[in-house]
């Protein structure tokens, strides 16, 4: 099996691992398609993979941590991190020998968040880990050399003496911050709906300057450190304005904690796929 089958299961290629001038790896982001990649880059609980252009799956993982968080551990492996060590070794041997790494994430939104067994929260990540490495068996998952078997990250718990640049993102290639835009305003009015359920429809004022349907978007919710991660849906509208589909109990909660009904909620699309919801003014 090649990444055609994670490709089919719904991992979404991002980009690849360079080289930088300062010698360290850092991931390049496809053009085509930055903007949704920086979201996925913040999804906690996520499963990603490292890829040859061939097809051949080279590594599969998981974190609970962002993405971002994560990735930078495998730019500056700590001492005692076997398996940062050991990809970011691998990277460089591809790289120097001309060979791209290409990286795919699973985005975990809408119902694979939300799964549970009775009371308990189900981690799709953790378990379709497992499988995974069971049918891949990818040879960057094996520690013990030639014929060794795969292990999960979990298998092979590194020791946490990660130094405090490390808990910093990992830097993409012209990285933008949504802070430094002041976006393109919108409102929305607060039915009944919006604030029980969450179901926001942004309108026709945002829709066209976001993405298209089914990419991941970006909400944050008052301030950059607090955000969720849910879907762009054009088909639930017939006029194709967009409508967030996905981790609709965590808006709900921030908006009845702000506003009452009728209240008008103001907004900034600051990019295809970031949007930010606005404190209440003058309250």
């Amino acid at each position: 099996m090649q990444t055609d089958t994670l490709l089919d299961l719904g991992f979404i290629d991002v980009g690849a691992w360079r080289l930088g001038d300062d010698g360290k790896i850092y991931l390049h982001l496809d053009e085509e398609k930055r903007s949704e990649s920086r979201v996925l880059l913040d999804m906690e609980k996520a499963l990603y993979s490292f890829a040859g252009p061939d097809g051949e799956v080279l590594y599969i993982g998981k974190t609970a941590r962002a993405i971002r968080q994560r990735f930078n551990g495998y730019r500056t492996p700590g001492g005692r991190q076997r398996t940062n060590i050991r990809c970011n070794a691998a990277i460089r041997e591809r790289l120097n020998s001309g060979q791209e790494t290409r990286v795919l994430v699973f985005p975990m939104t809408l119902h694979l968040s939300h799964l549970r067994y009775g009371d308990f929260p189900i981690n799709i990540a953790a378990g379709l880990e497992d499988g995974l490495i069971e049918a891949f068996n990818p040879p960057w998952n094996k520690s013990g050399g030639r014929g060794a078997p795969a292990l999960t990250e979990d298998a092979e718990r590194e020791v946490d003496d990660a130094e405090p640049a490390e808990l910093a993102p990992v830097p993409t290639d012209a990285e933008e911050s949504a802070a430094t835009t002041d976006g393109v305003p919108f409102t929305v009015e607060l039915g009944d709906t919006y604030l029980s359920k969450g179901h926001l429809n942004l309108g026709r004022f945002a829709s066209p300057h976001l993405g298209e349907n089914g990419e991941v978007i970006k909400v944050i919710l008052g301030r950059p450190d607090k955000f969720i991660i849910s879907k762009i849906n054009r088909t639930a509208n017939r006029t194709g304005n967009v409508r967030l589909v996905g981790n609709h109990r965590h808006i709900a909660d921030w908006l009845r904690e702000r506003y009452v009904l009728g209240d008008t909620l103001h907004c900034r699309v600051l990019d295809r796929n970031t949007v930010l919801l606005q404190e209440p003014r003058n309250r």
